[in-house]
Formats: C-alpha cells, sequence, structure tokens
C-alpha cells in the first residue's frame, strides 16, 4: 500500500496487527519494535525509514543506552547539563531500507537524544520542529517533576501531527534546514517526513513520537488519518511504562 491510499480506518487495521503482539509483550521496546515494522511493511513501498521515539529519564535508561547518551553529551559539550532527570528521546522501533537500520543499537547518532534544556533543542532543527507541531512546545524542558506534573495533569491527552512536507528544501525561522541530513534525503528519493505522537500522562510524562521518512509527497492529511493509532499504542504500554519496564536489554 502506498500512503496516497489510506483511509481514514487504516489506522485501525494496523492496529489490529500489533495488539495481540502488544499484550502478551514483556517491554516497551518490543512493542515499539513490531508496532514500526507493521507500519513499515505496510507502507514499504513508500517508505526509507520508519522510526519511533520515546523520552525516558537518564536513570531508567539500560547501561547501553546511558554509555550513549553520555559520550554524545560529552562531543556536544553538553555533559555538565545531563542529569538523572534529563529526559532522553530515546530510538526504541527502528526500521527501513538498510539492514542496519533495523536494530536500534546501531544507530549512530539517534540512539538517545539528551533534552538537556530548551536552548539546546533549538538547535537540533527536525527535534524542535517536531515538538512544537505536536503541540508540546519547548517550555516543559528542564522543569521540575512536580511542576511538570501538575502542568500535564491539567492537560487534555494531547495527540499531534508533524510535517515536514519538502524535505530537500523546507526551511525553519532561522533558515535552517529543517531536515539536515541531505545526503540521505538525496540518495533514497525522499520526499516528505512526518510523523504523530504526544505525551504519556502517566509516570514520567514521556513524549512519543513516530517519524516515517517516505518517497511520496504527502500533506498534512496523511498524518492526521494515522494520528490515533498513537493512543492505542500508548494504553498497551501504560502498565510497562508505569513499571519501568522499557528496554529488552
Amino acid at each position: 500500500m502506498t500512503f496516497a491510499n489510506i483511509s481514514p480506518n487504516t489506522w485501525i487495521e494496523l492496529w489490529k496487527k500489533v495488539q495481540p503482539y502488544a499484550e502478551k509483550s514483556e517491554n516497551v521496546e518490543q512493542i515499539a519494535q513490531k508496532f514500526i515494522d507493521v507500519i513499515y511493511e505496510e507502507f514499504e513501498e513508500s517508505l526509507a525509514l520508519a522510526r519511533l521515539f520515546i523520552s525516558v529519564p537518564y536513570d531508567e535508561l539500560s547501561t547501553f543506552n546511558q554509555n550513549f547518551v553520555k559520550n554524545l553529551a560529552r562531543q556536544l559539550n553538553i555533559e555538565s547539563a545531563l542529569t538523572n532527570t534529563t529526559p532522553v528521546l530515546s530510538l526504541l522501533g527502528t526500521r527501513g531500507n538498510e539492514p542496519e537500520w533495523n536494530d536500534c543499537r546501531q544507530s549512530k547518532g539517534h540512539l538517545g537524544i539528551p533534552l538537556v534544556s530548551p536552548e539546546f533543542v533549538d538547535t537540533i532543527p527536525m527535534v524542535s520542529r517536531l515538538l512544537n507541531q505536536l503541540g508540546l512546545g519547548l517550555d516543559w524542558i528542564g522543569m521540575p517533576a512536580e511542576k511538570l506534573s501538575l502542568q500535564t495533569k491539567s492537560a487534555s491527552d494531547v495527540t499531534g501531527t508533524f510535517l515536514v512536507q519538502d524535505a530537500k528544501n523546507d526551511l525553519d525561522s532561522k533558515n535552517r534546514r529543517i531536515i539536515p541530513m541531505q545526503d540521505f534525503v538525496a540518495d533514497y528519493n525522499i520526499k516528505t517526513v512526518f510523523g504523530f505522537g504526544g505525551r504519556y500522562l502517566v509516570g514520567n510524562q514521556s513524549v512519543i513520537a513516530a517519524i516515517l521518512f517516505s518517497k511520496e509527497s504527502l500533506t498534512v492529511d496523511t498524518p492526521k488519518k494515522l494520528s490515533p493509532i498513537i493512543r492505542s499504542f500508548k494504553v498497551s504500554t501504560m502498565r510497562l511504562l508505569k513499571k519501568e519496564k522499557i528496554f529488552s536489554l
């Protein structure tokens, strides 16, 4: 199937393929990988890469992921800002055209992105655009846990969409390319990058986002039709998130 052929009910059929697996999985990562596998296999003709991220406090990361994030923070000169409660946008599901894109732990730069401050996140155009378009903004980053809890408890169950319609040319308000990996865009004929996500209103109020790199030129209608599936994913993983059963390793 191509994205041009989806209907408002496509997400329901996709979730039916994930749900039985979700009910018996032992951690969030297992469900995330199945979720991304189902989406990629359904739209393989149109996709180069599909990924799912969830923010996880640094001290709840696996040892492997903590080491990755610590090394990345050192390279970016932000290690002093990294704390045990820093939310790390963690890659939990990945599937793509290349074999190495099918294993989260082979990711060279995106296994975990430490969200140490609004100012730092604003230096990453795609992540900044993602959080803003999902309706989450950046102000919550670095907020004390008790303030964040009050803020999110009073919020609705936010589910938003993300769209970079022209991956090659779209710029942000600072005249930066939103998708900086232009070699990747050219080599895999990426036309549109889109996604959907929101926030869990339990535990650490983790952010969740699915990001899809499409070979089709698309409009916001596509992520809007698919976005309800993220609510089903959140419901199916809340029990595991509360128990901090997140990673496979």
